[in-house]
């Protein structure tokens, strides 16, 4: 590693553990992965302020902690009614349950999936040669990584065990929403969970994926998230996403993302709860006729930090993209937002439209924000705006000039500023949550 990394020593020892756990499959082509990315990791480290990327969100405090990886042990405990507390009410979706990244069949609703689409755990698939399954994610898995010297895929590559492999068929709409619930739980140690999201939705399905992340116990933990998402040509992917990580817990994720021409994604983030969250999400449009919408909201208070990371790749004429991040900042929090749009030489016809605005409710409050451009075309239309302030003090006064007390008032001022973005939410039992959600995590 260089001098300048971040150089925890429990990383080497959770691998070394790691290994001598795997028994058979220590020789295996995906184990050979996992030690090329821990190999690569160990040189690069963990990343510092000092490279650009990461200029306002500082990993030492989060990885200067000695950490232990999360094991399978964990699923012992954690019961159907721990799952039923942190349940989104009147939601009708299947639930695929993981325990600090780990599969659970006794609290998951596989059997209750719409037609038309499989799931298994990658634990699962990977001691099977035989499945369907296995032949496409050989092929593809970790493709959206490769030859990146990105620290945090590697990392996440070098230990990742278990996690959601979903395939949605050809032609297949699916007629309900997948949850895929990541709750994470410790108890006397610090832990490292690793989930991993591996998605296929094949040429002309439609198909809608919510991801939430919950934690509870003492020790200040880490979430290591990653997912990749394969959409074909003509296909509609809608993906939503809840942090709702403990105030001592942190959360590293990405969400890399492939489309083929004519196809559609769009995904929200909700920033919820975590001490350090970084959402990265990174689009490549392969094809002409792409369209992708990226959402996402913070709300955040105490000492919080939150960082929206996204790259959105345009390699093909005649896409479109829209980007709306908003953030609700009180008290001591710190939001940070850098927003990379690319547009290749041939992606001629491109239309991307970038907007980031923070709402302050505090003085002490701030808000980072990084709009970038890389145009190499000139037939394109591309904007980007960043905007931070306080609530309008006119509207204010308005409210409260009609009998609203100050409080409910400013509750009002909110819920439009958040509006923008739950409104974007078409799982009605999801975007009432959603809702509700903003208004629990504002202090009095």
């Amino acid at each position: 590693m260089s001098s300048e990394s971040v150089e925890p020593k429990w990383f080497q020892q959770n691998f070394h553990s790691l290994e001598h756990s795997l028994n058979g499959l220590r020789e295996s082509s995906f184990h050979q992965k996992r030690q090329s990315a821990y190999d690569r990791f160990c040189q690069l480290g963990f990343p510092t302020p000092k490279s650009e990327d990461w200029k306002y969100t500082n990993l030492r405090p989060v990885v200067a902690q000695a950490l232990e990886r999360a094991t399978v042990e964990s699923l012992k405990s954690v019961d159907a009614s721990l799952i039923e507390q942190v349940a989104v009410p009147d939601l009708e979706a299947p639930r695929l349950c993981f325990v600090n990244g780990f599969f659970s069949k006794e609290l998951s609703d596989a059997a209750e999936l719409p037609n038309g689409c499989t799931f298994i755990s990658l634990s699962e698939l990977l001691h099977d040669d035989a499945h369907p399954l296995r032949a496409q994610f050989e092929e593809r898995f970790c493709t959206l990584s490769q030859g990146s010297d990105d620290a945090i895929s590697l990392f996440h590559n070098a230990f990742v065990e278990d996690g959601l492999i979903l395939h949605v068929e050809k032609n297949a709409s699916l007629d309900k929403p997948i949850e895929a619930l990541f709750y994470g739980v410790a108890d006397s140690k610090g832990l490292v969970r690793y989930p991993r999201l591996f998605v296929i939705a094949e040429q002309g399905s439609k198909a809608t994926l919510i991801e939430r992340y919950v934690s509870t116990g003492k020790p200040s933990s880490l979430t290591a998230s990653y997912g990749e998402i394969f959409v074909e040509q003509n296909a509609s992917f809608t993906h939503y996403r809840f942090v709702m990580e403990q105030e001592t817990d942190s959360h590293i994720a990405r969400t890399a993302v492939y489309q083929e021409r004519d196809s559609r994604f769009a995904t929200t983030c909700f920033s919820f709860g975590g001490s350090v969250v970084r959402n990265e999400v990174t689009p490549v449009l392969d094809g002409p006729g792409c369209e992708t919408v990226l959402n996402g909201l913070s709300v955040l208070s105490g000492n919080q930090h939150v960082d929206n990371h996204t790259v959105l790749d345009h390699a093909h004429p005649h896409c479109e993209s829209h980007e709306l991040y908003k953030g609700i900042y009180a008290e001591r929090s710190e939001g940070v937002f850098c927003g990379t749009i690319i547009v290749r030489p041939d992606a001629q016809k491109t239309n991307a439209i970038q907007s980031n605005q923070g709402l302050l409710l505090d003085d002490t409050a701030s808000l980072n924000t990084k709009p970038q451009l890389k145009i190499w075309a000139d037939d394109v239309k591309c904007t980007h705006g960043a905007t931070v302030g306080q609530l309008d003090q006119d509207a204010l006064f308005y409210l409260r000039s009609r009998g609203i007390s100050k409080n409910d008032a400013q509750k009002l001022l909110i819920q439009a500023f958040a509006g923008d973005v739950t409104k974007e939410v078409t799982v009605e039992a999801l975007r009432s949550y959603a809702e509700s959600e903003v208004l629990a995590r504002l202090p009095e």
